[in-house]
């Protein structure tokens, strides 16, 4: 019974330490998604109509293929991490997808086509889909930040520039 438990303990230690290195693969990734839905939900906020331009859409695509960078694959090795990070990540992706779709739709008919009920709640749709994915990955990129200090801290000077001037010299 000791064993089985001291190889279950190695091996959660294990699944931990692969998600901690796949936070820190995925961290750069997330920081971009974050700071391009701090963009677009900054669109938002300055205007005062319910119009959608092609900036908005542009945006939103942008933002698509950004989500499309953090994979399933990643996000399943990152399923251990605290607060539920893969699960905000995913969420996020799926909202930023919802967007997308809305946003396609937007450029096929034309923003000047939707009646205006429609454009209301398509508005609403981009903006809400936005803004909830931009909170979930604010608390995701927090937490892949603390996994990837864990799992992939920076190196100290001394692993970065050697153990100093005497042991680093090349013997001619």
């Amino acid at each position: 019974m000791y064993l089985s438990n001291k190889t279950e303990s190695r091996m959660m230690k294990a699944e931990q330490v692969r998600a901690e290195l796949e936070a820190a693969r995925v961290s750069p990734a997330l920081e971009s998604l974050a700071m391009s839905l701090d963009s677009a939900y900054s669109t938002f906020l300055f205007k005062e109509s319910h119009e959608v331009d092609s900036d908005l859409l542009e945006r939103v695509e942008h933002l698509s293929m950004l989500g499309a960078l953090i994979s399933f694959e990643s996000l399943g090795r990152m399923a251990c991490l605290e607060e539920g990070c893969a699960h905000r990540i995913a969420r996020a992706i799926t909202n930023i997808q919802k967007a997308a779709v809305v946003a396609h739709r937007i450029k096929a008919v034309g923003w000047v086509n939707v009646p205006l009920m429609q454009r209301i709640f398509m508005h609403g749709d981009i903006y809400s889909a936005i803004n909830e994915a931009r909170e979930l990955v604010l608390v995701a990129q927090r937490v892949c930040y603390v996994a990837t200090n864990r799992g992939a801290p920076m190196p100290s000077g001394e692993e970065k520039y050697g153990h100093g001037i005497d042991v680093d010299i090349l013997e001619e």
